[in-house]
């Protein structure tokens, strides 16, 4: 068997997000020995590490083997966390990515300074203008883009990158072939001719209410740098400025109105301690001397008027060109969903979107084995469907929005659109029940 599906098997067991990848690859020395242990061996790294490791108990390899398949017929690339081509980057997270689904030129990252630029998908005219331009300077000086393909600020950073003709990546919340926004097809397409689309998720891979937030730390982990140009206090853009300090990145914000909300995020990071910037020049002289081979501060004189936004130029990359708020026919509905109070899966999303699934490769080795009956590691109900009787919606939608095993914090949970006090009190409640965990450094934890 290839090496490259044991490593699929440990990313669908190991979910996205979850702490402790490396522990277990140190303990065990490979995805395959994590597969060849049983339940006694699995037992005992959870109980030396406090990792649930009951999904690994699983030996089925039937997925895996048809997302390898999938992946070679679609020249999808497989990167595997600690090998050459995996983002150096990343490896010093906390909940690296098992592995990464690329889609691209795997160069783009080689020696170069990345910025992650990111924002309101309820933009300004200044944010589009703003965003488009700093794009643009910063592809144009040599620096690689790096957002989220989201509607607003990222997807108009990324366009001016490309029309700078330099380098951008993507990290998605979905698969690489499984583009969401819809609308955003062309430019992903015309990101994998100039730059990457990045994953950690299998490449059909619907998008859920918590894959946008899990994915802002492999945003940030790429870059040096995140700015944020537009955000309102309750912005997913900052869930990645958060994730950057965390991470030891510099964070910078544009200044904006201090009467216009879509202002009030970056205003409020600057006032924390966050760079204030007013064009991709004040960015690149901190990283100028530290890849001096690759950033040419020069190119930015000759840049003059090219970096602003002209009519035309976003819708020519499928990118709308007024009102971010706009959705394509077909995608209201599944935005609008996603980001309101509703829980959606992976099957709600694909009942609202299409349904896509990965084709059967015919006959595939021995990908099935059985699991250990006799294990003493039994599921267990952390008893809280009966905890959360008493208490009305919010209550339970903040819980259910905590991943089992994985610390948020409180700008995490408030990404469901509750204000921080609300968030507060319904924590506390949750926290006296039993059903969450307070930890070191404001984090909480699902019990």
């Amino acid at each position: 068997m290839s090496k490259n599906l044991y490593w699929i098997w440990l990313s669908l067991k190991w979910r996205a997000g979850k702490n402790g990848v490396a522990e277990l690859l140190s303990h065990f020395g490979s995805p395959e020995q994590v597969y060849e242990a049983d339940a006694s061996e699995l037992k005992f790294f959870r109980g030396q590490s406090g990792q649930n490791t009951e999904a690994l108990l699983d030996k089925n390899l039937e997925s895996a083997y048809n997302i390898e398949k999938y992946c070679e017929k679609n020249k999808i690339d497989i990167l595997r966390y600690g090998e050459e081509r995996y983002p150096v980057s990343l490896m010093n997270l906390k909940n690296p990515p098992v592995v990464l689904y690329a889609k691209g030129n795997l160069n783009v990252l080689d020696k170069k300074v990345c910025i992650g630029v990111v924002g309101t998908r309820k933009l300004t005219e200044y944010g589009r203008q703003s965003a488009y331009k700093i794009g643009y300077e910063l592809a144009s000086a040599g620096a690689v883009v790096v957002s989220g393909l989201a509607l607003g600020i990222d997807a108009v950073a990324a366009c001016g990158a490309l029309d700078a003709h330099g380098k951008t990546v993507a990290v998605l919340g979905s698969g690489v072939d499984y583009i969401y926004p819809p609308s955003h097809k062309k430019l992903a397409q015309q990101i994998v001719k100039n730059g990457l689309l990045l994953s950690e998720y299998p490449p059909l891979e619907a998008p859920t209410r918590g894959s946008f937030p899990l994915r802002n730390r492999i945003i940030s982990g790429l870059s040096q740098g995140t700015l944020v140009v537009e955000a309102n206090e309750r912005s997913g853009a900052l869930i990645t400025a958060e994730k950057a300090i965390l991470q030891g990145r510099d964070v910078y914000a544009l200044p904006g109105n201090v009467n216009n909300p879509t202002s009030c995020g970056t205003n409020s990071l600057i006032k924390d301690g966050a760079t204030p910037i007013t064009c991709a020049a004040d960015i690149l002289e901190n990283y100028r001397y530290i890849y001096r081979e690759t950033v040419d501060m020069g190119a930015l004189l000759k840049v003059g008027k090219r970096s602003e936004l002209k009519f035309g130029a976003l819708s020519a990359r499928g990118v709308d060109e007024g009102d971010q708020n706009f959705e394509a026919k077909g995608e209201r509905k599944v935005s609008g969903l996603l980001h309101s109070h509703k829980k959606l899966d992976g099957e709600t999303v694909n009942k609202l979107v299409g349904n896509t699934e990965y084709p059967e490769y015919g006959e595939s080795p021995v990908l099935q084995k059985s699991n250990e009956s006799e294990n003493n590691e039994t599921k267990g109900d952390d008893g809280s469907a009966e905890a959360l009787k008493s208490l009305d919606k919010k209550y339970i939608e903040v819980f259910e929005s905590i991943p089992i095993g994985t610390p948020v914090s409180l700008a995490d949970v408030c990404s469901l659109g509750y204000d921080s006090r609300t968030v507060m009190s319904v924590l506390t409640t949750l926290e006296l029940k039993g059903l969450v965990t307070l930890l070191p450094g404001g984090l909480y934890i699902r019990k």
